[in-house]
């Protein structure tokens, strides 16, 4: 009985070791396994972004006023012709869009009444001159005061300023270009009557030209003569501008014009690549305020951030970290940094928006952009400025 007890409890033993074995070999088993696992969990580990960068770089950003502009006549290259006293119209000797040199004959008036007040002015002073002498025999006698003789001259002085003028009508009947220009229109017609100083013809100086640009009263106020002007106009598509020539600033009107609301800026063009014509609209970027040497950066590297913006810079091991910057004037190409960041430094441009602080990148490019010239503050009245 005893031994049968024995042989039992050693049983039970056995069986005890053997699930202590088991739950040892499941425990090691358990462990290394969680190490292991430990090991391979990369869930923390952010995911690498493909960005491209640049490079912080100084360059010139100037205020830039976007506007159309229209090709208009400089003061005194303009001039419009009419008849000096009612007449009809015998005959027109040019064409709108003519070139004609100085001198040549455009439009012929009937000179017959003309040639009546010629006549009629030269019989007056005939007479006045008669009457100054017999005026002036009969002082000297005595017979009449001095006072007649005084009216007589006047009268012959009067008179002769009417023959000039009758000649100089006479003359004008034929009227002549008084400088070499292009005929801008015309305005008679063969048989026509006209009135005195009615227009005709007109001619203009077509290498005399300017621009003429409606600027608000705020953009006027930043514009002064001598203000730098690029000119460009359509390639006929619609497709893409052409560069016309480069301007300065002549003029900027003192007074707001109370129709439109708009002040008159004046241009001089510069080498243009073409004759314009007038009445041509093309379109003209005013540069003032130049800032020659900030630091800037690529306005798709400026990222929101709060009430302000950050950039990401790329730091060593090719992470990016972020730098709250203050932004200076914003183009459509580059950013001015006030301060945030150092000269040299590389930054995250396309791709910032899916960067976090610490991400490693990996770069798509490092190409450093040219920011020197060109590249400047819009204001446009058309179309709203890019903002980041």
């Amino acid at each position: 009985m005893t031994n049968a007890v024995d042989r039992h409890a050693v049983s039970a033993c056995a069986s005890l070791r053997g699930m202590l074995a088991l739950a040892s070999l499941a425990l090691l088993t358990n462990c290394g396994a969680g190490a292991d696992g430990a090991a391979h969990d990369t869930s923390h580990v952010l995911p690498a972004v493909q960005v491209a960068t640049a490079v912080v770089v100084r360059s010139r950003v100037a205020l830039e006023i976007s506007v159309t502009g229209t090709i208009v006549s400089r003061a005194g290259s303009v001039a419009t012709m009419g008849a000096a006293a009612p007449t009809r119209v015998m005959r027109v000797l040019v064409a709108a869009g003519e070139h004609v040199r100085a001198g040549q004959p455009l439009v012929v008036l009937d000179p017959t009444a003309f040639e009546a007040a010629n006549r009629q002015a030269a019989a007056t002073l005939h007479a006045a001159r008669d009457a100054e002498v017999r005026a002036s025999g009969l002082v000297a006698q005595g017979i009449w005061p001095r006072r007649d003789l005084e009216q007589a001259q006047v009268a012959r002085v009067q008179a002769e300023a009417a023959v000039t003028v009758a000649e100089r009508g006479l003359a004008l009947s034929t009227l002549r270009a008084p400088m070499a220009g292009v005929i801008s229109r015309v305005y008679a017609a063969i048989g026509a009557s006209v009135d005195a100083l009615q227009p005709l013809i007109e001619i203009v100086d077509p290498v005399a030209v300017e621009v003429s640009m409606a600027l608000s009263p705020s953009e006027a106020a930043q514009v002064t003569t001598g203000t730098q002007v690029q000119f460009t106009v359509d390639d006929g598509t619609g497709r893409a501008t052409l560069a016309l020539a480069s301007g300065v600033v002549t003029t900027v009107a003192a007074r707001v014009d109370s129709l439109t609301g708009a002040v008159d800026v004046r241009a001089r063009l510069v080498a243009p690549s073409r004759q314009p014509r007038l009445g041509e609209l093309i379109r003209a970027r005013l540069q003032s305020d130049l800032h020659p040497n900030v630091m800037t950066v690529p306005i798709a590297s400026l990222v929101p951030a709060g009430d302000g913006y950050q950039l990401f810079i790329v730091a060593a091991g090719d992470t990016a970290r972020a730098r709250p910057v203050i932004v200076g004037r914003r183009t459509g190409a580059i950013a001015e940094i006030v301060s945030g960041v150092e000269l040299g430094e590389t930054v995250i441009t396309e791709g910032a928006y899916g960067v976090e602080d610490g991400t490693p990148i990996r770069r798509i490019t490092s190409a450093v952009r040219d920011a020197s010239g060109g590249l400047r503050e819009r204001t446009r009245r058309d179309t709203a400025p890019r903002q980041p």
